[in-house]
């Protein structure tokens, strides 16, 4: 066998084994493409099979209460989100309200006994009681 047919043997066997790997490069995209699409439509699913809870509002959206501020116009805020998310549960306005307190009014609610802080009347009772005069009086001063 002459060296130019060996070389075109050789040329011919890397071709072969080149073709061969990148057939099985592409069937490996393929699987790895498959395998995310069915990913991709189970999550889809589970989302529009189990809904994750009733519609609140996000953080951002929420009233926030430092203890500097009107109590009531606090207050007022979280009853007026009551209405427009047709906010039904107790414990959903109590989580809105304990996560929209911050500074001196987080404080003041972990020294809240558990009775006072587990629904959303008596936690509203406590923040009038503690706030609600220091803001009127800081109101009327001005």
């Amino acid at each position: 066998m002459s060296a130019s047919a060996r070389l075109l043997e050789q040329r011919h066997r890397a071709t072969e084994r080149l073709e061969i790997a990148m057939q099985e490069q592409q069937q490996r995209m393929t699987e790895w493409l498959e395998r995310a699409l069915q990913e991709q439509q189970r999550q889809q699913q589970q989302r529009q099979t189990y809904p994750t809870s009733p519609l609140l509002p996000k953080k951002s959206e929420s009233p926030m209460f430092d203890g500097t501020r009107d109590v009531e116009v606090f207050i007022h805020q979280l009853e007026h989100l009551r209405v427009v998310y047709d906010i039904e549960e107790d414990e959903d306005i109590l989580f809105i309200a304990l996560r929209g307190l911050a500074g001196t009014a987080i404080i003041f609610c972990r020294t809240l006994s558990l009775t006072q802080r587990s629904t959303w009347a008596e936690l509203r009772n406590a923040l009038r009681a503690r706030f609600a005069s220091r803001n009127q009086d800081v109101n009327l001063a001005v």
